[in-house]
């Protein structure tokens, strides 16, 4: 019987990093009624708006699925839809004032925890862990021949 290997494995590390960055960014975010899922509009969501075909393809999301994720972020008043001026029969999503402060707040979030890994594992170790992360997503990324 093979020995089970005591590290644990890589997609778990990476998800748990990942949820507990989002988690650290998201805290005081939460207030304005923000959750995780949200980001996934903002996160891909262009300055002029993003239609949400694309917003979905970004994400790797179903078109419907991104809908009705825009349609709760519309809701709380961070996002509106809008005809695209440059083609009258689609739609962008784009951010409001309030959406837009959000964002800039969400951006100063990743700022601070990217400040709290730093100081933790020091500059050089920062970005070597980006350069490991990066590389990471080249090689999974790529077909097998």
């Amino acid at each position: 019987m093979p020995k089970e290997d005591p590290a644990p494995l890589l997609l778990r590390l990476l998800v748990e990093a990942s949820r507990a960055f989002e988690d650290r960014v998201l805290d005081d975010l939460a207030m304005g009624g923000i959750r995780p899922a949200h980001i996934s509009v903002f996160r891909y969501l262009g300055p002029e708006g993003s239609r949400i075909g694309d917003l979905a393809a970004a994400a790797g999301m179903t078109g419907q699925a991104m809908g009705e994720l825009v349609g709760k972020v519309r809701e709380l008043g961070l996002v509106e839809v809008v005809t695209d001026p440059n083609d009258r029969r689609a739609r962008l999503v784009r951010p409001t004032p309030h959406g837009s402060e959000a964002m800039n707040r969400y951006a100063e979030r990743v700022r601070v925890v990217e400040g709290r890994v730093r100081a933790e594992i020091g500059d050089d170790g920062l970005r070597d862990l980006r350069a490991l992360l990066a590389r990471t997503g080249r090689i999974l990324s790529e077909r097998p021949d």
